[in-house]
């Protein structure tokens, strides 16, 4: 068990741990759109029995016609905390569990987003093996024609994923056992991503050379920057010009990103080439002034939500690694089909928002999430100073993983980044009108990856906040040894240049004004009862 403030906290500032409980101690089912028009969406309501993986199968074709308003999306229920949500059903279902497993909601959360993301990495890595990369490629990132559909069969490949999941018997798994599946899953991606990560940083000049030698950021090697801006630049007025198809069919319109994408590429070659407008410089620096307490000032923000300030060495810093991680996203997109930005969200009032720049299919890692790591021994005997250090959280910067290790997000950077993927802590919770489309799993960084022979162990964006204390009982539960716990976003329905989303959860009953409760309803009632019939 964890501490008082463990007990505490959870219920008042932790979150995006996936599964989580809300305070009223019942299970919050998350909104989860499928990638492969609905094979990762197929969840039951709260009230009915999940579903094996051939009822899943069985079932999923009818998603193709279900209206997301009215069919998933309800957040306005009458119900208490939780939406109302009842987990009798789900309780009372042994296909929830493996053997031995307990009904702890919780626990039963987990299993039903270890399926649902095991199915988008299965179906994203029988589509890669059709030629799903080679077709990106080709096409563009957010392009598609009818010859590209038709080479790449998806309601096959759905079939496909399916059948190899319904072989592996999940349903009979323990949860230790689905947690071993889901992390043989994501560790070759993640070293895939990571040695993308490696060949971009060694393609551009890198501003930390000059933060290292305590050099000003103006004498940064900054030459091959402006060709990748000019470029991409280029790409994003003619797609604005000229669009085509979304590659994502239930994606957000990309114009919203595109022209976003647009006016940050032009803030930055205004600034490095010194042609922004004076009268406008002049009227930012005079608000700025006007504003400014303790040497800091605030004006409106930018296209990368960005406030400059009165610090005009801070502000050309910044600038210098917003063109670094615009270029490499750009990089990054040109190898692996798409890269990650963090811009102005396209939520009003949000603050900054990250948007995938490129197209990438269900099952895709989208951003880890960086920061401090607790471990549960260390979180249940926290000296009262530590303790009311991590009371602080205004802007819901914990997470807590399924095992209970805690990642402190808090003092994480968003700009200047070694992993520029490692802004898990800066995604926006999503809306009615602008749906989650990825979701939140825990994942460890393991000496089987052989991060540190292959030089990538600087982009693991984690650290401990104390040794951990292992034990004979808790290395059995590990399958390898783990270097570092973390966690990362995996896509659950296919994503092209539009701003990524997820399901807090948060653990309080104090909630603020712009937090609305995911609840996903993606079983009709019909479809529901269908489902809890044996099946012969």
């Amino acid at each position: 068990m964890i501490s008082s403030l463990v007990r505490r906290r959870v219920g008042s500032h932790w979150r995006r741990a996936s599964p989580s409980l809300h305070g009223n101690g019942n299970a919050t089912i998350p909104a989860c759109r499928s990638t492969c028009a609905t094979a990762v969406s197929a969840l039951m309501p709260d009230n009915a029995s999940v579903p094996t993986i051939r009822q899943f199968s069985e079932s999923r074709r009818s998603f193709h016609t279900t209206s997301p308003q009215q069919n998933w999306w309800n957040p306005f229920s009458s119900g208490g905390g939780s939406g109302g949500a009842n987990t009798s059903g789900i309780m009372s279902s042994s296909k929830t569990r493996g053997t031995g497993d307990s009904n702890d909601p919780r626990q039963l959360q987990e299993r039903k987003d270890a399926t649902l993301v095991l199915l988008a990495l299965t179906f994203r890595r029988l589509w890669l093996e059709q030629g799903g990369l080679a077709s990106t490629s080709l096409m563009g990132a957010g392009a598609c024609d009818d010859d590209c559909q038709e080479k790449i069969d998806r309601e096959k490949i759905i079939d496909m994923a399916f059948s190899e999941l319904e072989k592996e018997d999940l349903d009979s798994k323990t949860t230790l056992q689905l947690r071993q599946t889901l992390q043989a899953g994501l560790e070759d991606q993640i070293v895939e991503i990571f040695q993308h990560f490696a060949e971009v940083d060694q393609s551009l000049p890198n501003p930390n050379v000059a933060l290292e030698k305590e050099e000003p950021v103006s004498s940064a090697d900054t030459s091959g920057y402006n060709p990748v801006l000019v470029l991409e630049l280029e790409n994003a007025v003619d797609q604005l010009a000229n669009p085509t198809p979304n590659r994502a069919e239930k994606g957000a319109d990309p114009k919203i990103f595109l022209a976003l994408k647009r006016k940050a590429i032009e803030t930055l070659m205004e600034k490095q080439q010194g042609n922004s407008n004076e009268e406008t410089d002049q009227i930012s620096q005079d608000k700025a002034v006007a504003s400014s307490e303790d040497g800091v000032a605030w004006v409106d923000a930018d296209a990368f939500g960005y406030h400059e300030t009165i610090d005009q060495e801070q502000n050309q810093q910044i600038r210098l690694f917003q063109a670094y991680n615009m270029c490499r996203s750009a990089q990054l997109k040109a190898a692996y089909g798409y890269g990650i930005v963090a811009l102005q969200s396209s939520l009003p009032g949000a603050g900054r928002g990250v948007y995938v720049d490129g197209f990438c299919p269900a099952g895709s890692i989208v951003a880890f999430q960086p920061g401090v790591v607790w471990s549960k021994e260390h979180l249940v005997a926290l000296p009262i100073e530590e303790e009311r250090q991590l009371e602080k959280n205004d802007n819901y910067q914990m997470s807590l993983r399924p095992d209970d290790f805690m990642i402190d997000s808090r003092q994480s950077p968003y700009t200047v980044l070694t992993n520029p993927w490692a802004v898990g802590h800066i995604i926006n919770h999503p809306t009615p009108a602008h749906p989650p489309n990825c979701r939140s799993v825990m994942v460890n960084f393991t000496s089987a990856m052989n991060l540190k022979s292959l030089n990538l162990e600087s982009y693991v964006p984690n650290k401990y906040a104390k040794p951990r204390n292992l034990t004979l009982l808790g290395s059995l539960w590990e399958q390898d040894v783990v270097d570092m716990h973390g966690m990362c976003l995996v896509t659950t329905r296919d994503v092209c240049n539009e701003e990524i989303y997820y399901d807090y959860r948060l653990m309080t009953p104090h909630r603020p004004s712009w937090y609305q409760t995911v609840q996903d309803t993606a079983y009709t009632n019909k479809e529901a009862e269908e489902a809890k019939e044996p099946q012969d």
